[in-house]
């Protein structure tokens, strides 16, 4: 259902001309083909969407990582990183700086799963050499913009300064003239005066409209600033969730392993158990809840008044479906298998009150 509905939404953008719509949507088209497990599908998918990208001249970064991220899914690393890093270079070229950080912590993720453990570091250094240049860029400009409003009100001072001093000196020269002709100082100053209104009034319309600039301007970068720091909490949440599901894979992995021998050598059987543990610990879930906070502040509150009753699982199901994480790595941060997800997320859209014709990504995502 999800597939025809991008379908249809690819179709109403193609014939609306909006190449950046077409583009997002066929993104979102290459996103679910992953989470469906159809990589080859992906991979023309996304070779499809590189290729609108670079014929209108549109922003081809994420749909280079992307191709990055479906030949990891079919275990082609080398690949994988081939691709990343061309998202790397651009974002680099382009000074986005945001974007770089994130590519870079994505190619250290690349190397570090497929154990090439010195190419990962020198990636995990870029990725924190380029955040840390984030915040002081941020900083600089905060400096910036409060140092030019110390600036402008020190310059209006002066300016009021020097009328004042104008103002005075021109009224003794009008007391020299009233003594010389008191009737025609009287005209005389009358018309100063309307002038001097007018003047006055036109200086005050333009300072109000400096004013009214600069404050815009100062409103813009402030939203800018605040939209960067969200984005990047954002990815390291993000990013955080993948690296629970990377280990809850491992462990997975290595219980299978010691499963299969404990039979024949029951000194595994501790061993057992404390992967068992390891797999159903809340301490992750606890920090990813908290984090999880601090970016969608309102989310579990909205989720509380649609259905007070949510279960725990069924609250970190919502969460990690609005982060549209794949349903293999949900699969490993629940500890179920993909079967278990569809059957979760049928339970989940019956509480919430979700039609079967209404896309429950989408429905979460609305939440916040």
């Amino acid at each position: 259902m999800a597939m025809t509905y991008l379908d249809k939404k690819s179709k109403i953008q193609e014939e609306l001309g909006s190449m950046i719509g077409l583009i997002t949507t066929e993104e979102n088209r290459a996103t679910l083909l992953v989470d469906m497990g159809k990589f080859e599908e992906a991979k023309k998918q996304t070779a499809y969407t590189l290729q609108l990208c670079r014929k209108y001249g549109m922003d081809s970064t994420f749909s280079l990582y992307w191709m990055g991220v479906v030949y990891r899914g079919l275990d082609q690393y080398d690949k994988a990183a081939e691709y990343i890093k061309q998202a790397f270079a651009v974002a680099l070229k382009e000074n986005n700086y945001g974007k770089a950080t994130f590519y870079a912590h994505a190619l250290y993720q690349t190397y570090y799963w497929k154990n090439r453990y010195s190419e990962a570091l020198i990636w995990y250094q870029t990725h924190i050499r380029f955040r840390d240049s984030i915040y002081s860029e941020r900083q600089q400009k905060e400096i910036e913009v409060y140092t030019a409003r110390f600036e402008a009100a020190e310059r209006e001072k002066e300016i009021i300064e020097l009328e004042k001093q104008a103002e005075i000196d021109k009224l003794e020269r009008n007391r020299v003239v009233e003594i010389l002709t008191s009737g025609l100082i009287i005209g005389l100053m009358l018309i100063i005066f309307l002038v001097y209104r007018h003047k006055r009034k036109q200086e005050m319309l333009r300072s109000e409209k400096a004013l009214a600039i600069g404050r815009k301007k100062e409103t813009g970068l402030k939203h800018n600033l605040m939209q960067k720091e969200y984005d990047l909490k954002n990815q390291e949440l993000a990013l955080g969730m993948l690296q629970i599901a990377r280990k809850n894979e491992f462990l997975i992995s290595l219980k299978e392993k010691v499963d299969e021998k404990v039979e024949t050598d029951r000194s595994l059987k501790s061993l057992q158990r404390n992967i068992q543990h390891e797999i159903n610990s809340d301490e992750d879930w606890d920090k990813f809840i908290a984090s999880f906070r601090d970016v969608h502040p309102s989310y579990l509150q909205k989720l509380s008044e649609i259905n007070s009753g949510l279960t725990k699982s069924e609250t970190k199901l919502a969460c990690l479906l609005n982060m549209n994480l794949s349903s293999k790595d949900i699969a490993n941060m629940l500890n179920i298998s993909a079967e278990g997800i569809k059957k979760a997320r049928y339970r989940l859209r019956k509480k919430l009150g979700i039609n079967t014709d209404v896309d429950l990504f989408e429905f979460l995502a609305g939440l916040g």
